[in-house]
């Protein structure tokens, strides 16, 4: 539910459309050094041509790696038929596994940032491997986005059918107006309950004076 490079939240849009456009490369013998007046602009050939046009669902024309290796921008399809009718290969999976593929990407300086070590999976194969692997442990997730230089993510209890629990926040950096993402990872050892708590070093600082004054 954070806001990253939109207006809005992802989750507040009723569907991610991609509104695609293909063209080929004219082939043209010409003087790159002609000079033409301003009466003869239909004269000059346009360096593109035989426009496409296509609409399509994102799911369905993404593939299952990022689109290059130095980016997290999630990687498109590059078979022309198949993009134009939409059959990448979340196409038959449905949205639902899309949106849960991508949202468990880790690339391999994210995957250290959130402690969990080595990325789960890179692609379908490994994803559905993952899955398999994951089979009869309860995953539960939470996340925020939190503001202020004093910040606070109060007290929680973990779901008692939650075995594992990722946490995932948006916190303030020292630089005024940006944030940077903090992940934890917690995994229940007891059948007790089990709760977590985070807060900025201002946040604390001033509970702790709090509880002494008291």
């Amino acid at each position: 539910d954070t806001i990253k490079s939109m207006d809005h939240t992802y989750n507040s849009y009723s569907s991610h459309t991609v509104l695609g456009m293909l063209y080929k490369q004219s082939v043209i013998d010409a003087n790159e050094k002609d000079v033409y007046s301003v009466d003869e602009l239909s004269a000059i050939h346009s360096v593109i041509e035989k426009f496409i046009f296509f609409v399509q669902p994102k799911w369905k024309i993404a593939n299952d790696i990022p689109g290059s290796g130095n980016t997290k921008n999630i990687g498109g399809i590059t078979n022309i038929q198949k993009l134009l009718n939409g059959q990448g290969p979340f196409a038959e999976l449905g949205e639902e596994v899309f949106d849960d593929y991508w949202k468990g990407y880790f690339n391999k300086v994210d995957a250290r940032t959130a402690g969990i070590g080595t990325p789960r999976y890179n692609n379908l194969k490994t994803y559905k491997q993952h899955l398999q692997q994951q089979q009869g442990t309860s995953a539960c997730v939470e996340g925020g986005y939190v503001n202020g230089a004093e910040w606070a993510w109060p007290d929680r209890e973990v779901p008692a059918d939650c075995e594992m629990i990722m946490i995932g926040l948006w916190v303030p950096t020292r630089r005024e107006g940006t944030h940077k993402p903090v992940f934890v990872s917690l995994k229940r050892t007891e059948p007790r309950g089990l709760r977590f708590s985070f807060e900025s070093r201002g946040a604390a600082a001033n509970r702790r004076a709090a509880k002494g004054n008291g």
